[in-house]
């Protein structure tokens, strides 16, 4: 009996094949991938069960087999071993650098083992820290040694402010998309809210973006998630000398105001933007959006349809518009491979997010959006 497993050593968003032969026909057989991160934690990748000899994804979920009589086979994302019940709060991120142990079980007994590694971060990317009074903004910069001139990404969260998670940064980079995760607002120096933020800011990290070796300052995305979504859109739409791209993941297709009142959340040359449909045709370049059907935050598949039209409408056929029917707001965290909560702490207190580990649509959203960077 053998395992084969590839690649041996992958990114987080890599498929990874699993392959067990020499089984007895109809054999039940269970697959298990495992690792312990640097503070002592387990994980558990996946687990599946099926019968004879099988080829696994780890990040597609499918199966082939060769046996007339195949079990049901469901492989989830990563989460600590040991967990009960539902994913809820958000917190649960596995290291950078994993070593992962596959063993094939028969019958409860250990038959085969492999070793993989799964990483969110190239051996050649870099990370740097950003500061207000240095830069004029808040951030991280994510990048590999300067080659060509490559696309870029300016990647901002939503409600939740801060710094957006740094396993996108460092992946998009380990791609070779030079990536700036920026925050603005929920830390010292910044703003302690989602109100009058000021676009002037986002144009400072633009410009400073466009200046770094190994980007292409003609190539430029911005991409935001859920408000950041929404800020994504306007900022394509108000700074085009800038901007050549837009990724919005569960965004709004109108401006908003402040949470909990009627101040307005964006402002442009200190006057408040008003609250209208995102002028989404004054985009300089292609646009990228991803709604969510079963989305309880808001009505993302409704805003992602009304993003389509308009850019139609005026003529403007360079718009990828996704919607996931089943999937819920967690999806606008567009990297695969990671235990996402369907529920969290927003600024209005607990959020359900909407639909659930099983209808979670990132492995197939993911790779399109990596093509649409490769085809800016």
């Amino acid at each position: 009996m053998h395992v084969k497993v590839g690649p041996r050593d992958s990114l987080i968003d890599a498929a990874v094949y699993i392959r067990v032969t020499g089984l007895k026909p109809r054999t039940s057989v269970t697959l298990t991938a495992s690792t312990v991160d640097t503070m002592g934690k387990a994980w558990r990748f996946a687990r599946g069960t099926s019968r004879t000899r099988v080829e696994l994804s780890i990040r597609q979920r499918t199966a082939r087999y060769t046996a007339p009589t195949p079990a049901h086979v469901q492989w989830v994302s990563m989460l600590p071993v040991g967990w009960k019940g539902r994913p809820k709060l958000v917190g649960m991120a596995p290291p950078t650098l994993a070593q992962v142990r596959i063993a094939v079980h028969v019958h409860g007994r250990v038959v085969a083992r492999a070793e993989i590694v799964r990483r969110t971060t190239s051996p050649d990317v870099s990370i740097d820290d950003e500061t207000f009074e240095q830069d004029g903004f808040v951030g991280r910069f994510c990048s590999q040694p300067a080659g060509g001139p490559r696309p870029a990404v300016l990647r901002f969260g939503g409600s939740e402010g801060g710094l957006p998670g740094d396993a996108t940064c460092t992946v998009l980079a380990s791609h070779g998309y030079p990536t700036l995760n920026l925050a603005y607002f929920g830390l010292p120096v910044l703003p302690t809210a989602l109100s009058r933020i000021p676009l002037e800011y986002f144009e400072r990290a633009l410009e400073w973006l466009g200046r770094q070796p190994g980007v292409d300052p003609s190539k430029v995305v911005v991409m935001g998630i859920s408000r950041g979504g929404e800020a994504a859109l306007i900022i394509g739409s108000v700074y085009p000398q800038y901007v050549r791209g837009v990724i919005g993941l569960v965004p709004s297709s109108v401006v908003n105001r402040a949470f909990g009142g009627p101040d307005p959340a964006w402002t442009l040359g200190g006057a408040p933007l008003p609250f209208l449909q995102i002028p989404v045709e004054q985009i300089n370049g292609p646009v990228f959006v991803v709604g969510a059907g079963f989305d309880q935050v808001w009505s993302s598949s409704t805003y992602v349809g009304e993003i389509a039209v308009r850019m139609h409408q005026h003529g403007r056929r360079d718009v990828t518009a996704l919607v996931y029917l089943k999937a819920g707001h967690g999806i606008g965290s567009l990297l695969p491979n990671f235990r996402r909560a369907t529920a969290g702490q927003g600024p209005e207190g607990f959020v359900n997010l909407g639909g659930s580990p099983s209808a979670d649509a990132r492995v197939a959203a993911w790779p399109k959006l990596l093509r649409f960077l490769s085809e800016l």
